[in-house]
């Protein structure tokens, strides 16, 4: 419940940052392209008849959401929502009642908060140094 608030619940976010920003900042990071949705889901698809699922080691994990990511090409590439078309939510209310998310949506997500995602992503293994 928000403390001052007589609202029950609340859609929690953060701040509107276009996924379009936040991938061209990553791509370089991680020495990877940027390209539509689709054709993303193609190579993905590629890459699973090429892939030995007896290993799990080398499955990628993207492949365990194989229908979660083929459900959102219909609407990925639109611009339309949030990332894959995910609809927005509207926060008007959980910002009016928290100085926390009225502080945070003075700044969009940027080049720090990637390269702090990128360099926990390497320190826990998940990415490659």
């Amino acid at each position: 419940m928000l403390s001052s608030s007589i609202d029950l619940a609340a859609n929690l976010v953060h701040p509107p940052t276009k996924a379009s920003l936040i991938l061209d900042l990553v791509a370089p990071s991680i020495e990877a392209g940027v390209v539509p949705y689709a054709q993303w889901i193609d190579e993905l698809i590629k890459s699973q008849s090429q892939t030995s699922t007896n290993d799990p080691a080398r499955n990628p994990a993207a492949l365990k959401l194989m229908e979660f990511f083929q459900a959102q090409v219909a609407t990925a590439d639109k611009g339309e929502g949030e990332f894959m078309g995910i609809p927005s939510l509207i926060t008007t209310r959980a910002v009016e009642n928290s100085q926390t998310l009225k502080e945070l949506t003075k700044r969009q997500l940027g080049y720090e908060d990637v390269e702090k995602w990128i360099g926990y992503w390497r320190r826990i293994g998940f990415l490659d140094n």
